[in-house]
């Protein structure tokens, strides 16, 4: 690859800058679930009587994630960061969409059970959200894990509608070059 068909992403400060704006986004979001899902995850009774209707609702500020979770490989540097910002632990999964345009596919694809409890709050992170195959794949499988899924990427890129990122910090043309990041070894020569 030539590098005048790559572009490379400024510096390690903007991308730690990057993964702070992820961090605010999901610790203002305002968002109603139902009770009986908050209950069964926070721990909380919910007192006595009956339990919580299907149209009970609970209104909820900030996300309270237990895991984060990325996506190997451009996804484990920010996953790594945002774990840090948020003190939360964080796992990697090994996966590439078939149907994607990731990283030649060198490795095997494994979706691991994960340390949280089904039920909790996690956070899937990825670079880059080219055909969103990958990320909507492993959005799905933990899903039907049970856990309540919520996923960010640094570069969206426009027209790739399957499934949007709940978050990204930068939205690129279909037709954008490759982007090296600062943390890839690159072939100069």
């Amino acid at each position: 690859m030539s590098l005048s068909k790559e572009i490379t992403h400024p510096s390690y400060e903007l991308l730690h800058r990057g993964c702070e704006r992820i961090v605010k986004y999901f610790n203002q979001l305002e968002y109603e679930e139902w009770a009986g899902m908050y209950y069964l995850r926070s721990g909380e009774h919910y007192g006595t009587g009956d339990p919580p209707e299907y149209n009970d609702r609970v209104f909820c500020c900030g996300k309270k994630f237990t895991l984060i979770v990325g996506i190997a490989r451009g996804g484990l540097f920010p996953a790594l960061i945002i774990s840090h910002l948020l003190d939360v632990p964080m796992e990697s999964v090994y996966y590439s969409s078939e149907r994607g345009a990731g990283d030649g596919k060198n490795h095997k694809n494994f979706l691991p059970k994960l340390s949280a409890k089904p039920y909790s709050q996690i956070l899937i992170v990825d670079d880059i959200y080219d055909t969103g195959n990958t990320l909507v794949e492993v959005t799905n499988y933990y899903i039907t894990q049970q856990y309540d899924v919520s996923t960010a990427v640094l570069y969206y890129k426009e027209g790739s509608a399957r499934r949007d990122p709940d978050v990204y910090i930068q939205q690129i043309p279909k037709d954008a070059p490759w982007i090296v990041f600062p943390y890839e070894v690159t072939n100069c020569g």
